[in-house]
């Protein structure tokens, strides 16, 4: 998904990275819990004679293999999910990324990751063998009482890392779900409901010159208009929402030249008088186009708010005249005669509305146009009647791509809402990692002190002790976790002030609402071994070797 145009990447990027650092973060601890298992196994080993190097040679080569088989079934679970997206991915998503092969860079980076994480927290009891106190192993037989495993430690460091790297993620991924909520509640500057689009591109073999194309969209308004239930029709050259290609540098007559390099551009959109009125767009200043901006009148403009605020802050806007770079052969240098509310863009931020420049379809005829129809109730009911009234003028010209234009603006959400997902996705899944984590650590550390916990039963301790003794450590590596997450979640939105729209940079109620989930699912997770160790049996405890 990295070659698609999406501002947005670069966070699910960096969540992917994080949940690999977590499922790192995962591998490492299970790693050095089985470490600690095989403890005395090293001891006997190298009571035997074998030296430092050998355990390495062995520990290092059961890591490779390991890791290996690992990364071998993730590589063909990575192709098994990579063409189930390509299956479930809408249309016209899919149009846009294209066909999404395995990248071998990046599975090589991630097995590369994997592998280097196996050798190193594989390797650890070799390791220590030199610091190891063979008498004190071998008496200890197979039990690695918890205090004795230097790796506790790390261990817990490791959930706790896990924690505060899952906060992270979710506060970010909480962030832009409610930032991408907020850029679909926006209003888009114009009236989208009840208007019906579609597509009609005459055959240039059949329309050569502009007067044929201007003679056939002149009878194929009317009829339009006078559908039952259509209140007018328009044309464009685009819709809003998708997309007009490059920008059109122009020159502001009058003042200075910034030369062919430094010339601003803006996107020029080519409409028929009753478009802003069939769109809904409001007029700010000056005029809208009349029937008298024919293709005989004095070339006109009107341009948007976002364009006078960029390029004529402190002037008049009205009475400029602009010099159009030239298209299809021919340059223009319209004058402004009003100015109409903003469009605003699908991004990351709706509010940064491009500046457009609006001139008179019949001083710039195209063959290739798009039919905006408003009607009085649901406008797929004029469909039929619409192409039939296209037919009417050319029984042979063929419609296309009929949508309402509340799909054709849920469409320029569709990129947004998948990247939205995914990184929320990303956010569950390192909510379930960092559980697992929590589970097993905590699962282990009961395991390794079933001895000690005989030995307190013993002594006059209660189940609610020993449930309180075990839940104290979870919460304890839950709350370690929080704290540092906080500070790294508040950097984050931070470094993502610039990509919010309607969510502040900082949220204190959103970070606490992540915490809070995170606390819960911590002490769920610790719950269960809390309650097994409370659960032991004195006589089998105190037996256990």
């Amino acid at each position: 998904l990295v070659r698609g145009p999406s501002q947005d990447l670069p966070v699910l990027m960096g969540a992917a990275l994080f949940v690999l650092l977590i499922a790192c973060a995962n591998v490492a601890n299970l790693l050095l819990a089985k470490a600690a298992g095989r403890r005395h196994e090293m001891a006997v080993r190298a009571a035997l004679g074998a030296g430092r190097a050998r355990l390495l040679r062995q520990l290092l080569v059961e890591s490779i293999v390991l890791a290996l088989l690992a990364g071998l079934v993730g590589i063909l679970l990575a192709v098994w999910v990579l063409r189930a997206l390509t299956r479930v991915l809408p249309p016209e998503l899919a149009a846009i990324f294209g066909p999404i092969p395995v990248d071998l860079r990046v599975l090589a980076f991630t097995l590369a990751v994997s592998v280097l994480t196996g050798v190193i927290f594989g390797v650890t009891p070799g390791l220590r063998v030199s610091r190891l106190d063979l008498h004190q192993a071998l008496k200890q037989g197979g039990r690695s009482p918890a205090g004795a495993s230097g790796g506790v430690r790390m261990r817990g460091g490791l959930v706790i890392a896990e924690i505060a790297l899952c906060l992270v993620l979710l506060a970010g991924a909480s962030v832009m779900l409610r930032t991408f909520l907020a850029a679909t509640r926006t209003d888009p500057g114009f009236d989208p409901r009840n208007v019906l689009t579609m597509q009609v591109s005459l055959p240039r073999a059949r329309y050569p010159k502009p007067e044929r194309v201007r003679t056939f969209f002149r009878q194929a308004l009317p009829h339009l208009e006078a559908l039952p239930g259509s209140r007018s029709a328009a044309l464009a050259s685009t819709l809003p929402f998708a997309g007009g290609g490059p920008g059109r540098p122009f020159e502001i007559v009058g003042q200075p030249s910034a030369g062919a390099v430094g010339r601003p551009s803006a996107q020029v959109v080519v409409v028929t008088e009753d478009y802003f009125r069939t769109l809904g767009f409001p007029l700010r200043r000056g005029r809208l186009f009349g029937i008298r901006d024919n293709e005989t009148a004095a070339p006109v403009a009107i341009v948007t708010e976002s364009f006078v605020r960029r390029f004529l802050p402190d002037q008049e806007p009205l009475g400029q005249r602009l010099r159009l770079a030239p298209a299809a052969g021919s340059q223009t240098v319209p004058e402004i005669v009003g100015v109409t509310g903003d469009l605003k863009a699908v991004g990351v931020n709706p509010e940064a509305a491009p500046p457009l420049i609006y001139v008179p379809y019949w001083q710039n005829t195209s063959p290739d146009v798009y039919v905006c129809l408003r009607a009085a109730s649901d406008p797929m009911h004029l469909a039929t009647e619409a192409r039939a009234a296209i037919h009417s003028v050319d029984k042979d010209q063929p419609v296309s791509d009929l949508r309402t234009m509340e799909q054709v603006r849920a469409r320029a959400f569709t990129v947004p809402r998948i990247l939205t997902a995914f990184t929320a996705g990303f956010g569950l899944l390192a909510l379930v990692l960092a559980v697992m984590g929590l589970y097993g650590l905590m699962s282990y550390s009961v395991a390794q002190r079933a001895h000690e916990m005989g030995i307190r039963t013993a002594l006059g301790a209660t189940r609610r002790d020993l449930l309180r003794l075990v839940l104290r450590r979870g919460a304890v590596l839950t709350f370690s976790g929080l704290l540092i997450g906080l500070v790294g979640a508040v950097v984050l939105t931070r470094v993502l002030r610039g990509m919010l729209f309607g969510v502040p940079a900082f949220h204190p109620g959103l970070l606490a609402g992540v915490s809070g989930l995170l606390l819960l699912v911590g002490l769920c997770a610790s719950y269960f071994p809390a309650r097994r160790a409370a659960a032991v049996d004195p006589a089998v405890a105190l037996r256990w070797e």
